[in-house]
């Protein structure tokens, strides 16, 4: 502080000394990059430690990336099949439901009947609590 920012001293008092503060700045710089590859720049330093890193990196990143797609589609895939096999047992249900309520067993066609149709109603409430569409 300058002695002209200083307080007037009071009739009586000590003149007050002069305050020193010392004042130290530190900057702290981190970076985060998130992705397959390294920031160019650290791809270069890997370059300069072995000539073919770079290459064996950007390599295993393509095949993770193939590798995440296959997963992807085989997941797909299976979704579609469970889709698909659980709309042909609900029919298959319904079918033998109606078939039994036609032949004379009216109390088991409709138990199995309702048993289908409160499975189907509880698969789609229970699918949409969980996010699922």
């Amino acid at each position: 502080m300058a002695e002209a920012d200083l307080p007037a001293p009071v009739a009586g008092e000590p003149e007050p000394a002069a305050v020193r503060e010392q004042v130290t700045v530190e900057r702290h710089e981190a970076s985060f990059r998130s992705g397959p590859l390294p920031a160019p720049e650290d791809l270069a330093a890997y370059g300069q430690v072995s000539p073919d890193l770079v290459n064996r990196i950007v390599k295993a990143s393509e095949d993770e990336r193939a590798h995440r797609h296959r997963m992807d589609a085989q997941q797909s895939r299976r979704a579609s099949m469970g889709l698909a096999a659980g709309f042909v047992v609900a029919v298959l249900f319904l079918v033998v439901s109606a078939w039994l309520i036609n032949n004379g067993h009216d109390v088991a066609g409709a138990v199995l009947g309702s048993f289908d149709l409160v499975a189907l109603t509880a698969v789609f409430v229970l699918g949409r609590r969980n996010g699922s569409p």
